[in-house]
């Protein structure tokens, strides 16, 4: 009774088993009772869920330019998935800036000769289980020259 969510079907089996399969169309939960019947004529009857997630994903679309030596603050953003969704960054961050892998917030202050464009990679996993959901991003730092430069004499 019921329905599996659209997009899954429910293939009887003769078997100990019932395989669902498919790919999910929309995100929700949905209800259904199944019944077992053995071939002594027991049943058991059990009500049953499936809650399909959207899918993870990273919304920052770009990352804005830092300065040498100056405050650098931003926030990486998500969307879908299991949260709490925790964040990494491959290769690391240029010298004095850091990732919270919590909230996905980078901040601190780019060092000196870190200026340039540096391309990295950002993964995303949330907390589904058994398996997380991963994925991955590229978005392009630009560490720009101080506006105050220091002046040697």
């Amino acid at each position: 009774a019921g329905s599996l969510p659209p997009g899954l079907t429910g293939l009887p089996s003769t078997g100990s088993a019932v395989t669902i399969s498919g790919t999910p169309t929309n995100a929700g939960t949905s209800n259904f009772i199944v019944t077992v019947i053995d071939t002594f004529n027991q049943s058991d009857t059990q009500a049953l869920s499936i809650t399909v997630t959207p899918a993870l994903e990273i919304t920052t679309s770009s990352l804005p330019n830092a300065k040498e030596g100056e405050a650098y603050s931003t926030t990486l953003q998500s969307s879908g998935g299991v949260p709490p969704v925790s964040w990494t960054v491959a290769p690391l961050l240029p010298e004095g800036l850091s990732l919270n892998q919590t909230t996905g917030m980078i901040t601190g202050i780019p060092a000196l000769l870190t200026r340039g464009t540096h391309t990295l990679t950002f993964t995303a996993q949330d907390s589904r289980t058994p398996t997380p959901q991963v994925i991955n991003k590229q978005l392009v730092l630009t560490i720009e020259a101080s506006a105050n430069p220091f002046t040697l004499r």
